[in-house]
């Protein structure tokens, strides 16, 4: 991890488990993120992008866009979990 909570910027590189279920990661910023930019890196996949106004800023709410496509806001269920980005971790 590479945080700049001054700047309100971090780049995180993890490793998830392969198996289902939820996962927290930190991203070392000491407030909760306005805006999360997400890339799998081990596979060919879209670039997801969270904002908090997304859905009209319900947190916890399972909505993205793609940053490398013209597609309209989705949804899909379980996509950021079930909590809205802390101080802490997303």
């Amino acid at each position: 991890m590479s945080a700049n909570p001054a700047a309100g910027f971090s780049i995180i590189s993890a490793t998830t488990p392969a198996s289902a279920g939820a996962v927290t990661i930190g991203h070392g910023l000491g407030t909760a993120p306005s805006m999360i930019v997400f890339k799998n890196r081990s596979q060919s996949a879209d670039w997801l992008v969270w904002h908090k106004n997304l859905n009209g800023g319900i947190p916890g709410s399972n909505s993205y866009l793609k940053l490398n496509s013209i597609a309209a806001q989705a949804q899909l269920s379980g996509m950021w979990g079930t909590a809205a980005p802390n101080p802490t971790t997303f």
